[in-house]
């Protein structure tokens, strides 16, 4: 039974992401997406009580590929390097598999819902991808320690999210990679533990 629902739900986040990257967020309905993927207001609304939280729950998946990077990339010396190239792999990711309409529509989401939908969401994985490395880095003493990693975490994810809003009032017209990688990385330099003379 778990198996068919997952199924339901994954083939109406899927084939909604289908229809937003083809026609645009805007340009797509509710009655659309429940058309294309074969399914029934009702269960459409079992799963999700918007177009909005349809895509918030979709950018959640992307963690499980987050994840992934995480846990193949075990071989650095230095976490804060771990650090700024898994930057590197988030803002390579998301320019190559979203537009801008998708991101804006993320976050204009987030904003509509937050404290609407607490308990529904799933800790992102994310967050504990961050907090795992900081904290490894810190135990090293490869990172600042002024801080808490949690502190640092929090810090990280405001300028992750400033390099987004800035590629989405742009309206995409640069790179987000490039962009977000030269402005995180001098972020995160900032980190780096000195050695002492």
């Amino acid at each position: 039974m778990t198996t068919k629902v997952n199924n339901t739900k994954k083939r109406i986040q899927d084939t909604a992401w289908n229809l937003f990257y083809h026609y645009g967020y805007n340009n797509v309905t509710v009655d659309q997406i429940i058309a294309a993927s074969q399914s029934s207001k009702g269960t459409f609304y079992h799963y999700f009580k918007s177009k909005d939280e349809l895509v918030i729950s979709w950018f959640e998946n992307y963690d499980n590929f987050y994840w992934d990077w995480f846990q193949q990339n075990t071989e650095y010396v230095n976490h804060l390097d771990k650090l700024i190239d898994f930057s590197k792999f988030v803002f390579n990711f998301i320019e190559l598999h979203t537009d801008v309409q998708m991101v804006s529509a993320f976050y204009s989401a987030q904003i509509s819902f937050y404290g609407k939908i607490s308990g529904k969401v799933s800790p992102r994985k994310f967050f504990y991808i961050l907090d795992e490395i900081i904290k490894a880095g810190q135990n090293e003493g490869q990172i600042m320690t002024q801080f808490t990693y949690k502190d640092l975490s929090r810090m990280i994810m405001t300028v992750y999210r400033g390099i987004l809003y800035d590629w989405c009032i742009a309206g995409g017209i640069f790179s987000l990679e490039e962009y977000g990688v030269r402005v995180m990385d001098q972020f995160l330099e900032s980190f780096r533990t000195k050695p002492n003379n």
